[in-house]
């Protein structure tokens, strides 16, 4: 079979993973392939903007089929991914309060809880007897709520009054309301919460759905676990990419253009060879120390190294324990003593190696051996709190710990570790 068909020969897990790679025209022509249900199943496995692509592609009666595939919330990802002069186009086979639904949902901002919700949850109202709940919950199932794991108690005004499981309503007694089998205390977001406070409030409570409500306790609609399964990985794509000093993109690399990788590095690559002027500024600023003791310039590369890799190392652990709530800001005094003895024990045992080492290569001078021993300790303490102190101070004041990246870390750690290495070099050397 030739290279140019082998993609209509492969199963639908193996095409959605082959997906990112195939061009347009062989995306398209993988998915005119597929028929009957694999073609519905495949749509409703792809990206947003994969399949705002294929709707794109698609002849109108074939749209409509297609978004009657997917649930409010995922047609409104799509409809996001499309542009403004094509969104009313390809949405025209919605029903008129469908659309209207869709277009409320996107006036969310993507990363609050509204952005996340979807209308579509099951509800039932307190006065009801459990067996008129249970009827109506099965009318509701032609809407296709997003779980039955969770049924709502609403007022007549919407208003959010309790909760109450599938499993209690089947085995409650004839004749038992749904106020008397409801609970009362339900947690609940705003809408305008933050989809990473979400993700992480479903993760510690281990809950499958989470209503979102507006100012006046009115259910507007519920974040389910695949979509926090969803925000996690953007979460920790975003993160992943601000350690490694590049600025955030919702595109995938292989989608991404070289222009956008351009303009999204080219930025911290500035910043940090700005920052790298402290460092160059160190050197001519203790110049005369340097040529006093040229043997100090040898061993710049190890304080420095030893210092960034430090740092950054903290930073990592940090920034990982208040991503997953482990750590909170108010705890920085806990985070201050830890990173003080481990960084205390870790710099005596990096000073002796480099003592050791300093001592032969300066030819049996235990001045300089004493000099390096000295440096690296205070080195790594102070790279320790530096890389473990600033993502705490950043959370405090409501800023992204992770725009502390490793490079930004030992770029400072870099200058501050020379201006200390000179500086004790200066005085115990006497130069």
């Amino acid at each position: 079979m030739s290279d140019t068909t082998e993609h209509l020969s492969l199963s639908l897990d193996e095409l959605r993973a082959a997906w990112p790679i195939l061009s347009r025209e062989e995306r398209l022509e993988a998915f005119e392939h597929q028929v009957g249900e694999r073609a519905d199943e495949l749509f409703t496995m792809l990206e947003a903007h994969d399949q705002a692509e294929l709707l794109l592609k698609s002849p109108q009666e074939q749209r409509g089929k297609l978004l009657a595939l997917l649930p409010p919330d995922d047609l409104t990802d799509v409809f996001q991914q499309l542009e403004e002069g094509v969104r009313r186009d390809v949405f025209r086979s919605l029903a008129p309060e469908d659309l209207a639904e869709v277009q409320t949902l996107a006036a969310y901002e993507e990363d609050e809880a509204g952005g996340l919700m979807t209308p579509d949850f099951a509800h039932v109202l307190p006065h009801m007897t459990v067996d008129q709940a249970i009827v109506t919950l099965r009318m509701q199932l032609r809407e296709r709520p997003e779980t039955l794991r969770y049924v709502y108690v609403l007022e007549q005004n919407a208003r959010l009054v309790g909760v109450v499981s599938f499993r209690d309503l089947f085995g409650a007694r004839p004749g038992e309301t749904v106020r008397d089998l409801m609970h009362e205390e339900v947690l609940t977001v705003s809408e305008d919460t933050d989809q990473e406070e979400v993700a992480a409030l479903m993760h510690h409570r281990g809950i499958a759905a989470l209503p979102v409500t507006d100012a006046a306790g009115r259910m507007k609609g519920i974040i389910t676990s695949d979509d926090v399964i969803e925000v996690m990985e953007e979460e920790a794509t975003e993160d992943i990419q601000k350690l490694a000093a590049v600025a955030p993109t919702d595109i995938d690399y292989v989608r991404a253009s070289i222009g956008l990788l351009w303009r999204k590095r080219v930025g911290w690559l500035l910043i940090l060879l700005f920052t790298g002027f402290l460092t160059s500024s160190v050197m001519e600023h203790f110049e005369t120390t340097l040529s006093a003791m040229v043997v100090l310039m040898f061993f710049v590369p190890l304080v420095t190294g030893a210092g960034g890799n430090t740092g950054t190392q903290s930073a990592m652990l940090v920034i990982r324990s208040l991503s997953t709530g482990e750590l909170r800001a108010r705890d920085w005094g806990r985070v201050v003593v830890k990173e003080l003895a481990v960084g205390l024990l870790l710099g005596i045992l990096l000073a002796v190696a480099l003592g050791i080492r300093g001592y032969f290569v300066g030819g049996g001078d235990m001045q300089i051996a004493l000099v390096l021993g000295t440096t690296m300790v205070a080195v790594v303490v102070w790279a320790n709190l530096v890389g473990a102190v600033l993502p705490v101070m950043l959370r405090a004041v409501k800023l992204d710990p992770a725009v502390v990246s490793a490079p930004l870390v030992s770029t400072l750690v870099d200058a501050t570790g020379l201006v200390i290495y000179f500086t004790i070099a200066g005085l115990l050397l006497d130069l």
